[in-house]
């Protein structure tokens, strides 16, 4: 049995075709209805989408710099980073222009304060550069060293009870000198030293010393100064040369020469200091130091003398001594060296009182 409900949609039903035309038209009727509900919306008139013009191209206007800074920053997507502001640079202030009643006047150029001269005492003010000759009443600067100018001094040696002779030849020329050291006492081993180099305001700087037997070399100390270094023909060796370095015959006037510039005689306690190098290949430091004066006869004369003496540094070492007479000259009147303990004293005294310079 059919439903009553069913049987009268049966019985109102439309044919197929006529229901299948309806339903389309209803589909059509609807979305003519929401796009009329969506441009109402919008308030645009039919058809204005399809009839609207294509855009105008993108004009840049450059906005003023006044409007630029009013004009507020859009807010961003993504937060940017934040940089620390810049600490601010301290300005000088700006000077202060003073209100002057009436017309401007052009502003003058402010005078540039001047330090004024500060007077003095006379003991305060530099002294003068030093000028061609001595001032009044001042004495000229004396030189480190004063070498003699060319002489030949005789000397009587001794060693123990054996007595021979010595002499010293010093020779000068141009700036250069050649020294000459020969000693000869029976039994002994003879000395026979040759000492080339320049002259300065230091004194001597020795270039070549060469230990002679027989007139024949047999062992030199060469100073090369342009290497900075003392080199020895029997020794593979070398040493720093240093300013003031002598060797075994220069180091005799080198001590003279230093004396010979003092304005004085040496004061007890003063010293003296240099390098000596040997033909052996030694190079050791001798420091001279002055002893108190002593009067002893010498070659006739009976003289002050100043002692200078080198102690030993280590067992077997020389103590050299030099006797200085206490005059103008200066002269190396005694000489001693020889190696403690044990050893035996070479000694020479002048046996002829040279000549006054």
């Amino acid at each position: 049995m059919v439903e009553p409900w069913r049987a009268v949609i049966a019985s109102r039903s439309l044919p197929p075709g006529l229901a299948r035309g309806g339903r389309l038209a209803a589909v059509v009727l609807g979305v003519v209805l929401l796009h009329g509900a969506v441009l109402n919306g919008l308030r645009l008139p039919w058809g204005a989408l399809a009839r609207q013009p294509p855009p105008e191209p993108m004009q840049v206007l450059a906005l003023p710099a006044e409007r630029l800074a009013q004009t507020p920053a859009r807010p961003s997507a993504f937060p940017a980073q934040r940089t620390p502001a810049p600490k601010p640079v301290p300005q000088a202030p700006r000077p202060q222009l003073a209100q002057v009643q009436g017309t401007a006047q052009p502003l003058a150029a402010a005078p540039v304060a001047r330090p004024e001269p500060v007077s003095a005492a006379p003991e305060d003010l530099p002294l003068p550069a030093p000028s061609a000759g001595p001032r009044p009443g001042r004495a000229a600067p004396r030189a480190a060293a004063e070498v003699p100018h060319s002489l030949t001094l005789r000397y009587a040696a001794q060693r123990g009870a054996a007595q021979g002779q010595a002499q010293i030849d010093w020779q000068t020329h141009d700036e250069r000198f050649v020294l000459s050291v020969k000693v000869d006492v029976p039994g002994t081993p003879a000395i026979d030293w040759l000492s080339r180099g320049q002259l300065s305001s230091q004194g001597l700087a020795p270039e070549r010393m060469v230990e002679q037997h027989k007139q024949r070399a047999v062992r030199a100390v060469n100073f090369q100064r342009d290497k900075g270094l003392i080199s020895f023909s029997g020794s593979p060796r070398s040493a720093a040369l240093g300013p003031q370095a002598q060797d075994r015959a220069s180091w005799l006037v080198q001590l003279w020469a230093w004396a010979r510039a003092l304005p004085s005689p040496p004061r007890t306690g003063q010293t003296l200091r240099f390098a000596v190098a040997s033909p052996r290949g030694d190079v050791d430091e001798w420091t001279f130091e002055v002893h108190a004066p002593e009067v002893r006869e010498v070659a006739g004369h009976r003289v002050s003398l100043t002692p200078l003496v080198r102690s030993p540094q280590r067992p077997y070492d020389l103590r050299v001594t030099v006797w200085l007479t206490q005059d103008a000259a200066q002269w190396p009147a005694g000489v001693s060296w020889g190696v403690e303990p044990g050893g035996m004293p070479l000694v020479l005294w002048l046996a002829e009182w040279p000549d006054s310079e």
